[in-house]
């Protein structure tokens, strides 16, 4: 997730980057006056510390920091959704269905996947997610955040990948034995290369027969 490759993941980087500074930021200063407080008032010979009640300015300064460290995080965070949640211009729509253990992708035409979902580059895709059991999970970090797989619902998922490549993902929500075996990638090709490959696949599933087109739909 730190090497984002969509316009969504570029997002969601930025904002886990300010977390993680502002976090860092904190736990520099608690453990350091930590630290400092260990070593300076030490049992064995260091000087025994002033106790200090009601201390106003102090009691002021831990309730008003943290306050505008959450407030901060929390406007990034909403602009950050806001952003997620703006409309997608759908240039192609795909079904990820989830079940034990694998991901089946869904194409138009027909055409079916198994765990190797393949888009084209620089189209803004919708992915339809659904499950056929229990509760699963569909993300590929470098192009975007987590979407449930609930049974009975569809939930929607955008991707969009900025290069070509291959992708990896899981499903993240622990579904089983076979949880850590439900791997997926997202393979980003060049349109007319997507093109070709999806009216090959849609050739073949009209050429094929019932039975064939059934274990198609189990095939990589």
């Amino acid at each position: 997730m730190v090497s984002p490759a969509s316009p969504d993941a570029h997002a969601i980087t930025a904002l886990f980057g300010a977390v993680f500074w502002m976090a860092l930021a904190v736990f520099l200063l608690v453990e350091g006056l930590l630290v400092f407080i260990v070593v300076r008032y030490r049992a064995w010979g260091g000087e025994v510390p002033r106790e200090v009640h009601g201390h106003t300015p102090l009691e002021l300064t831990w309730t008003v920091v943290p306050t505008l460290i959450l407030a901060a995080l929390t406007v990034l965070t909403l602009q950050t959704m806001s952003a997620l949640a703006q409309g997608h211009r759908e240039e192609l729509a795909v079904r990820a269905v989830g079940q034990t253990w694998f991901w089946e992708f869904q194409y138009p035409g027909g055409v079916t996947s198994t765990r190797v979902l393949r888009i084209p580059v620089g189209k803004m895709v919708r992915v339809e997610v659904a499950s056929r059991d229990v509760i699963h999970s569909f993300w590929a970090p470098e192009l975007g955040g987590k979407t449930d797989a609930i049974p009975g619902t569809v939930n929607t998922a955008w991707l969009q990948a900025d290069h070509p490549g291959t992708y990896k993902g899981q499903c993240v929500e622990f579904c089983g034995f076979g949880h850590s075996l439900m791997l997926l990638e997202v393979v980003a090709l060049e349109p007319g290369e997507f093109e070709v490959w999806l009216k090959a696949e849609q050739a073949r599933l009209g050429a094929s027969s019932a039975p064939e087109r059934g274990a198609q739909a189990w095939s990589p």
